[in-house]
């Protein structure tokens, strides 16, 4: 069954309507484990996707089986070496640890703060920039409503979807998914889905 927002973008843009009926229905499920899901997205910054979940999978291990701050704290900086982290991801990963375990960063209070007020937290820890706030909002904190303008996969498939001679920038991706609101979320979701696809 397609849920509202599947059924609002469908009737607002036929290109992404055949890629929601190839994909099928979907909806934003907040993820659990807040500080993991960012050293994930730490992990991940400027790797591939397969690359990025292999060093994860050794972080993981590293830390016992279980992402916390905690488990973090106790290992190395050669264990963080080893598991594939570059010394500027082993900072970021440091500086979003201490910012935790010191009270500066309060992830659990997170979700009572509206968008911007997530940035603002978010945003000053090392490592931690406009992707990976958006990818806080839409994967763990499920807000219905953001577009990740600086992805390059949403830049790739707006740029095939529309045939565009090159990728689009930000404000023309704006501009492209503006009639997707308040569900632009979701509507990345299937973005991704039509790359992974080949549905574009």
């Amino acid at each position: 069954m397609y849920c509202k927002a599947t059924k609002h973008l469908a009737r607002v843009d036929t290109k992404l309507a055949r890629v929601i009926r190839e994909v099928g229905p979907r909806e934003l499920v907040p993820r659990r484990g807040r500080y993991a899901s960012l050293c994930r997205s730490i992990v991940g910054q400027q790797v591939s996707t397969k690359a990025a979940a292999s060093v994860y999978e050794r972080f993981r291990v590293a830390c016992g089986g279980w992402v916390t701050p905690e488990r973090v704290d106790a290992l190395r900086d050669a264990d963080l070496r080893a598991a594939g982290f570059s010394r500027q991801k082993v900072a970021s990963v440091r500086d979003l640890t201490r910012a935790v375990l010191t009270g500066a960063l309060h992830l659990d209070r997170m979700a009572g703060l509206d968008d911007e007020g997530v940035a603002e937290r978010l945003l000053p820890i090392r490592g931690i920039g406009p992707w990976s706030v958006d990818m806080f909002l839409i994967f763990v904190l499920a807000r219905p409503d953001v577009m990740p303008v600086g992805d390059l996969g949403i830049q790739n498939a707006l740029q095939r979807m529309h045939r565009l001679p090159e990728r689009p920038r930000p404000d023309e991706v704006l501009a492209l998914t503006r009639r997707w609101r308040p569900y632009r979320s979701l509507g990345s979701f299937y973005l991704w889905r039509a790359l992974e696809f080949d549905l574009v």
